[in-house]
């Protein structure tokens, strides 16, 4: 697959934008506090980062119509002239917290569209039967790379400073902008349409969201979006769960050492052959007993801490798999011209529950104490093992080695 010209420079173009989005997102939080002194300003900016991972699902009709190819190169150039300016306004002490966080909503907003466009590219470049693997190193470099890179990005701002990590972020996306000019020119293909047959903004929206009124994939919309709301509550409750600051951090990395491992294990023949429906059932009633299971020690011994970190790992890996293969299986399902509208609004609608699971969680932690919430959030994913057993269109989905092209519906 590595000899894939075009999978190897999307992947470590994935790979090297990760590792500059770990130095920038610790570099612009630690710039905010020390800005404002304040985490309100902090609470603010990561509000708006989440909010524009909503703003994916009215970007996404217009994304048909980007060249491609430019629109990866002049995304990174822009994206890293921002981090210059920010450089040097701090450099001049000139640098304004509104100016500041407008930059990190920007930069913010411009990655929402990159991802999901790498993500739709994949089934042009990788043949069906190389699609799980493709999906799986994706979410390796997206997703299962944070805690590396969270390290690194640390160690870099804590030895060399704010505006040393600025300067090698710039370069990382200096350098993706040239590593994307060596992607074939057939990407930089866009829609074509007629003006007799042009579809409007408001129709190409509509449009895109009744893609997932499908029978088959409304359902599996509604168990990621409400797993994700769940593993927001939960991830809310964690600090005060863990305990000691130590012991969270931890449980942190469980989250992206579970994903990697998923994804790993998402190339495994032994779960390619099993039916997708089999697995989507039995891995959501996993994550709930796993993460439900969370409430019933109490992290007061080394035994207990053992076990708990074990229990909420596992939870992560089968939802590292279950994001390999819901990715995959949508690429595989839903025709290519409206991959990228799909892709970008199943992203949005599935992150914009996110904050709201926070709220809910916070607002409950008034009344409630931690493990109720817990338990909370893991009947809330039980509901999902309910719904898809109970639903023909995902318990009759077929494994990965017998899907073929009669099941590409839309």
């Amino acid at each position: 697959m590595f000899k894939n010209k075009n999978f190897s420079i999307l992947l470590f173009g994935r790979l090297i934008t990760n590792f500059g989005d770990s130095i920038y997102s610790i570099a612009a939080l630690t710039l905010i506090y020390s800005l404002t002194k304040s985490t309100f300003y902090s609470g603010i900016t990561l509000f708006l980062i989440s909010f524009t991972a909503i703003l994916q699902i009215f970007i996404s009709p217009i994304i048909s119509k980007f060249n491609v190819k430019y629109f990866l190169i002049i995304s990174q150039l822009l994206q890293a002239i921002i981090l210059l300016v920010i450089t040097y306004l701090i450099f001049i002490d000139k640098l304004h917290i509104t100016i500041l966080i407008i930059f990190i909503v920007c930069i913010s907003f411009i990655n929402q569209i990159v991802y999901p466009i790498q993500l739709s590219l994949l089934p042009k470049i990788v043949k069906q039967q190389e699609l799980v693997k493709a999906n799986s190193l994706f979410s390796i470099a997206y997703q299962g790379s944070d805690a590396l890179f969270n390290s690194i990005g640390g160690f870099i701002i804590t030895v060399f400073g704010t505006i040393f990590a600025f300067i090698i972020n710039s370069f990382t996306f200096f350098v993706n902008s040239i590593l994307f000019i060596f992607l074939s020119d057939d990407l930089s293909k866009n829609e074509k349409t007629t003006n007799s047959t042009q579809e409007n903004y408001l129709s190409k929206l509509s449009n895109g969201i009744k893609i997932w009124n499908a029978p088959l994939l409304k359902p599996l919309l509604i168990g990621i979006i409400i797993i994700n709301f769940s593993t927001s509550s939960l991830l809310t409750v964690l600090p005060e769960y863990s305990e000691t600051s130590y012991f969270y951090g931890i449980l942190l990395s469980a989250s992206g050492l579970g994903i990697l491992i998923g994804a790993f294990l998402s190339n495994k023949k032994i779960l390619q052959n099993i039916k997708l429906g089999t697995l989507y059932i039995t891995f959501a009633f996993g994550v709930a007993v796993s993460w439900g299971a969370l409430s019933i020690l109490n992290n007061n011994s080394i035994t207990n801490k053992i076990i708990n970190f074990l229990l909420f790992l596992i939870g992560w890996i089968l939802i590292g798999i279950l994001n390999t293969y819901s990715q995959t299986m949508i690429q595989c399902i839903v025709n290519k011209d409206k991959l990228d509208v799909a892709m970008s609004t199943m992203i949005g609608l599935s992150i914009a529950f996110s904050p709201l699971g926070a709220l809910v969680a916070g607002i409950l932690s008034i009344k409630f104490n931690t493990k109720i919430i817990i338990v909370f959030t893991s009947l809330l994913i039980l509901s999902i093992f309910l719904f898809w057993l109970f639903n023909n269109n995902i318990r009759k989905l077929p494994s990965f080695s017998n899907l073929t092209e009669k099941d590409n519906i839309l």
